[in-house]
């Protein structure tokens, strides 16, 4: 199961929207589940899950952030999807967890 949180359409909006209809694809592909709290502002961008309502569990939240967090295994990779993308990936099986916890307290707040 992989957990995203803080997702956007990012400062270039059909980049963004390319590339992650592409890995959401990939993802279905690979039959990877997933579990994302999308910003609300990125509703329209995501039409690509709902072709594989069965891998994607999808709530969103009004409250946008620039960075997206992405959670699996023992990795935590922080994205910012700005024009010049920045990724920080850490692999700490301990900041993992601690990341789910946190992701988990959102998903409640989260809405479908």
């Amino acid at each position: 199961m992989n957990y995203v949180f803080g997702a956007s359409k990012g400062e270039d909006e059909e980049r963004v929207k390319i590339f992650f209809n592409k890995h959401l694809k990939e993802l279905a592909d690979m039959v990877i589940k997933q579990r994302i709290i999308y910003n609300e502002e990125a509703r329209e961008n995501i039409k690509e899950q709902f072709k594989h309502p069965k891998l994607f569990e999808v709530k969103y939240l009004e409250n946008t952030t620039p960075a997206e967090i992405n959670i699996w295994l023992d990795k935590v990779m922080i994205v910012l999807l700005t024009k010049n993308p920045t990724v920080v990936l850490i692999s700490n099986k301990k900041v993992a967890d601690s990341f789910r916890q946190y992701f988990e307290v959102m998903w409640m707040i989260a809405k479908y």
